[in-house]
């Protein structure tokens, strides 16, 4: 695909966007903090069957890899080979290229060292495919999983510079790739400050409980469902609102859940909803659930819940899982309640005590709302990333090597 631009920034994305997920809102922003830093910039992604391939305004353009119906690993194939041309046609004007994952990570690399082009790197890592794929995928090879884990290290070595959202992450990353730790800057996730209030959806319950995002294994759907279960035993009043950033047929299983658990009348679902109308399901929520299971991918790699904070920034009090994730974001009794990981009948016990007490309810929302104000704004969390691109094209030039016989 031929560039309308000679770009100055490139920012790999090895996601749909735009979407009805967390990792879309993060790529909007940081997008938007390259494209104001270092105009004009390309933004290369996966695009779905009703998306264009390509889009051009001023300033910036998106293009869109679309490979549907084929298997994972032959669609990473195909979108690194992508990746190359679009490295070939606009390296001679790049200043910085920024990626999100090992799929966008090793092309870049490979092209700069191989080109001896002279654009920086930074590598934000959200998530660690070695840990995450084999949730998607349980019978990965040991030896693919390998080899996806030393691409890993070698991009965390080779990248001029590392963007995480979490502490617990740059720990786990210093450990792996024997790194300095100046070379790794957190970002935590930020959130929209200063939404207005905004009019109840006309379909939902009068109370309720709001999960809203993605449903992986390791957020805790199943746990949520259990505890729901004990909470409308005592207040058959009382809803939850499931709003999931994937599509109906893909969340079956929870809907299954639920029949079986009696909840069939209980639980309100919602599919890949806009941003405006979510937001409006979640302003009156009694409070949003983030039950985080303690599994490897949230002990050990560490996140940064945007569900979290973006229900602190609508004045929302917060019932999450213990996790030093969490606790990096949210304090116990301050911005929400925090429950034993794993723990249905807890996780009940603490909803129970939210819906009966509206003064701890307005207590939390306004210490939420507060600290995310305060901690949590995106338009900081952009400066902090300009202020990377500023100080990486402001450093000498480091070298860029390809250790002998690594791949």
């Amino acid at each position: 695909m031929k560039l309308y631009s000679a770009p100055k920034s490139l920012y790999v994305a090895f996601d749909v966007y735009p979407a009805a997920k967390g990792s879309a809102t993060h790529i909007r922003h940081f997008y938007a903090a390259m494209r104001q830093s270092l105009p004009p910039s390309v933004l290369y992604t996966l695009g779905n069957e009703t998306q264009a391939v390509y889009e051009q305004r001023t300033g910036e353009e998106v293009v869109r890899f679309r490979y549907p119906q084929a298997p994972f690993f032959e669609r990473v194939d195909a979108f690194q080979r992508q990746l190359f041309d679009l490295l070939h046609q606009s390296a001679h004007t790049l200043a910085v290229c920024h990626f999100r994952d090992v799929w966008g990570g090793m092309p870049v690399l490979l092209h700069r060292a191989r080109s001896r082009a002279a654009y920086r790197t930074v590598f934000e890592v959200n998530a660690l495919m070695s840990i995450e794929l084999p949730y998607r995928f349980p019978e990965m090879s040991a030896a693919l999983l390998k080899q996806i884990e030393t691409q890993e290290l070698w991009c965390l070595q080779q990248s001029d510079h590392i963007v995480t959202p979490s502490y617990r992450l740059k720990e786990q990353l210093l450990q792996k790739a024997s790194i300095s730790p100046e070379k790794i800057s957190v970002i935590q996730n930020g959130a929209e400050v200063n939404i207005p209030p905004m009019p109840r959806m006309p379909d939902a319950p009068l109370h309720y409980f709001i999960y809203f995002g993605a449903t992986q294994p390791w957020q805790g759907i199943e746990e949520l469902l259990r505890a729901f279960r004990y909470v409308h035993a005592r207040y058959p009043n009382l809803h939850l609102v499931m709003c999931l950033s994937s599509k109906e047929k893909k969340n079956r299983q929870w809907v299954k859940l639920s029949r079986k658990l009696g909840l069939a009348e209980a639980v309100v679902w919602r599919y890949e909803l806009p941003q405006s109308i979510l937001y409006r399901y979640v302003q009156h929520a009694i409070a949003s659930i983030a039950p985080l299971t303690a599994c490897r991918r949230n002990m050990e790699q560490g996140a940064c819940p945007l569900k979290i904070i973006e229900s602190m920034a609508m004045g929302v009090p917060v019932i999450a899982s213990d996790l030093p994730i969490v606790r990096e974001i949210m304090q116990d009794e301050q911005e929400g309640l925090l429950v034993r990981a794993g723990r249905p009948a807890l996780l009940a016990r603490q909803m129970q005590r939210l819906y009966e007490s509206p003064s701890l309810r307005l207590r939390l929302a306004q210490q939420a709302r507060h600290t995310a104000t305060q901690r949590f704004n995106w338009e900081e969390k952009k400066q902090a990333l300009q202020a990377v691109y500023q100080r990486l094209l402001t450093s000498s030039a480091q070298a860029v090597f390809t250790p002998s016989g690594a791949f």
